[in-house]
């Protein structure tokens, strides 16, 4: 028997329904995915979500900005324009703080790098870090803002209202002086969303870490200083109503040099 007559073991004979077939209408080999098309719509689904934070920062920051200009090229302009009531001269200057500082800043350099990080997310981490130095005038301005707050609630009714109405402004100068707060804080929240999201994909965080870092310490150096002017604000406070109390009386005779520890005798 020749070898073509030979029975090949790997024959299947025609009609035996044992034996497996392809029916190319039977989808359910191909239906199952792969180990890479789930690691590719994990990225794709990574890509969106980022791109999501990402917009939303940029957007946000075109909204910050253009509010810092309403304070700025808005009441600050018009009250140096116009000059203030005589009984607010000299604390014109303590109620914006260094605002003009953080506007130009934002306006001029930061939005735009934030724009770019829309074309390259990976731009974004290492912009934090290296602007950490920088972004320390937000704690200029919230060591400044107890005070500020005390001016402008003298005025608010006021002078700031009327301001306000000339300027044809939807939000109260208080409004936008708290903007530099709130702006400080948000970073962080955006920042850990992307690092949770990069995180859960199995993306490289080390450099999101570090920027996360950065926007946890400033905000709380921000926290800590306004506590410190509020705190001062109390002793000055405090300081001039013990000048009214009766000769005799046991606070009467507190002075500058105890001071701290007699905050603590009055609260007990």
């Amino acid at each position: 028997m020749s070898l073509e007559d030979r029975p090949s073991s790997l024959s299947v004979e025609q009609g035996d329904s044992s034996s497996p077939s392809f029916n190319p209408s039977d989808n359910s080999l191909l239906s199952s995915s792969s180990p890479i098309d789930e690691v590719d719509e994990r990225k794709s689904g990574f890509f969106k979500r980022r791109h999501y934070v990402l917009l939303e920062l940029v957007e946000t920051e075109r909204d910050y900005v253009r509010d810092l200009g309403s304070a700025v090229e808005g009441y600050m302009s018009r009250m140096k324009e116009e000059g203030v009531p005589d009984d607010m001269r000299g604390k014109d200057k303590i109620v914006f703080g260094n605002i003009h500082q953080i506007y130009d800043w934002h306006k001029d350099f930061f939005l735009g790098e934030l724009e770019k990080c829309l074309e390259d997310p990976d731009k974004l981490a290492p912009l934090f870090v290296k602007q950490e130095r920088r972004l320390h005038m937000y704690i200029v301005y919230c060591q400044n803002k107890p005070k500020s707050e005390h001016i402008v609630s003298e005025y608010i009714d006021t002078y700031f209202e009327d301001l306000k109405q000339r300027l044809g402004h939807r939000l109260q100068l208080t409004d936008l002086l708290i903007k530099p707060v709130q702006r400080i804080m948000k970073y962080q929240l955006l920042l850990k969303d992307l690092f949770k999201i990069s995180k859960k994909a199995g993306m490289d965080t080390t450099e999101l870490e570090k920027a996360v870092e950065v926007m946890c310490v400033v905000p709380k150096r921000c926290n800590d200083m306004m506590n410190v002017g509020r705190l001062q604000g109390f002793e000055v406070m405090l300081l001039f109503l013990l000048r009214f109390l009766p000769r005799g009386d046991k606070y009467s005779k507190l002075n500058k040099a105890t001071f701290p520890r007699s905050i603590l005798a009055i609260c007990h």
